[in-house]
């Protein structure tokens, strides 16, 4: 038999399983059969709650300081008040580690935008500024 869950070769794929002991079972090792999933109770954090943007406010560019805390794709997005997205960075496939992007803004005009950094399913805002 094999698990088949309708994901594609590459994806990743994480299970969290915990066991309880019961040491008056006296039963010979672990046994798994008949496993079946049909939601997901947790979602892991891939994102840290640690984003930071400076120089705040800024005239032409922003240093955006992320960390990815489980390897996924991420994408950097400036977005303005109106939710319109205005640049848009696909970083790909990145590893646990604390990364930093600078971001051109010189055709931006004065204004208040966010930066999102998202990896699909989860995503952090921050609020900055442009003054010209």
């Amino acid at each position: 038999n094999f698990l088949d869950i309708g994901y594609e070769d590459g994806d990743t794929v994480m299970l969290k399983i915990s066991f309880k002991a019961v040491p008056i079972a006296r039963a010979p090792g672990l046994f798994i059969d008949n496993m079946r999933m049909d939601a997901i109770s947790d979602v892991v954090n891939t994102i840290s709650t640690e984003l930071s943007v400076y120089p705040n406010p800024t005239v032409d560019e922003i240093n955006v300081n992320y960390e990815v805390l489980s390897s996924s794709n991420i994408k950097i997005e400036v977005i303005d008040l109106l939710s319109n997205n205005i640049i848009s960075i696909d970083k790909g496939f990145m590893k646990y580690g604390a990364y930093s992007e600078n971001i051109k803004l010189s055709e931006l005009s004065t204004g208040t935008y966010f930066v999102r950094v998202s990896n699909g399913i989860q995503q952090k805002m921050i609020p900055f500024s442009v003054s010209k």
